[in-house]
């Protein structure tokens, strides 16, 4: 039967259920195209800085979490001099959609936050940060505290320095009952020294492991996680990594993730 003897109504009905369709995929592409929702919560967070640990300042913050109940990877995120928080705000929206939690805050003297302004002071902003971790670590969907540890390869920061901030992110991981990620390069006896002073939370993981044989056996009976990665395939490491697996891997200790060439520069 031609079209132009098609009953009225059945013509009808097959133009409304074309706009039908068409309608459903253009709400389907907005919705896609819609950036995910993210939690914003404004906070209060009390800390204790001073010489004499005696100062008490309350800092004005934001937690963003993307949706779900899944375990995240966590950042804090600070602001430039003479800025607040909103400054970074765009930017932790943006993370918090990428699947980060995100904690914002405005430094002491800062926006609504109490205080003076110390200018990175050891005892009055260094210290705000470290209890910042502590605050991030106690989160329910926060794993792990790093990744810390040395880097004597790269001269981001110095090697005291680091030294000082991996003690704190050991102590946080205890306090918090949570793992402890490390990153190690090139100072492989400082961390494992450091370790061993502090004492170990109960779960430690060396991501990257970069260390030798003999590391690997003290790793595994200290009860360490190593993760061997990417950098195997470009260090003279890598060349040993199956005598290493077959050293070590009846203990259960070693994560070994899909490894693909990639640069060590």
């Amino acid at each position: 039967m031609s079209l132009r003897r098609r009953p009225r109504g059945r013509i009808l009905a097959v133009l409304v259920a074309g706009v039908v369709v068409v309608a459903a995929l253009v709400a389907v592409i907005v919705a896609v195209r819609q950036p995910a929702p993210v939690t914003a919560r404004a906070l209060r967070i009390a800390v204790t800085d001073g010489p004499g640990h005696d100062q008490h300042v309350s800092l004005d913050a934001t937690f963003f979490t993307p949706p779900g109940r899944g375990r995240l990877p966590a950042i804090l995120l600070a602001h430039g001099f003479g800025e607040t928080k909103d400054a970074v705000r765009p930017q932790a929206e943006q993370l918090a959609r990428d699947g980060f939690a995100v904690l914002t805050w405005s430094a002491r003297g800062f926006g609504r936050s109490t205080g003076q302004v110390a200018l990175d002071a050891p005892d009055y902003e260094v210290t705000d940060v470290g209890q910042l971790v502590s605050w991030l670590a106690r989160q329910p969907r926060v794993v792990a505290v790093g990744e810390t540890g040395l880097d004597y390869y790269r001269d981001h920061a110095a090697p005291d320095l680091q030294r000082w901030w991996f003690r704190e992110h050991i102590k946080i991981a205890k306090r918090t009952c949570k793992a402890l990620m490390i990153h190690d390069r090139e100072a492989h006896a400082d961390v494992l020294r450091i370790l061993a002073e502090e004492g170990p939370p109960d779960r430690v993981v060396f991501h990257c492991f970069s260390g030798d044989v003999a590391m690997v056996k003290q790793c595994a009976e200290a009860g360490y996680v190593m993760s061997f990665a990417g950098n195997v395939t470009c260090t003279p490491f890598g060349r040993g990594l199956f005598k290493l697996i077959g050293t070590t891997s009846v203990n259960g200790r070693l994560a070994c993730a899909s490894v693909r060439r990639m640069s060590c520069s």
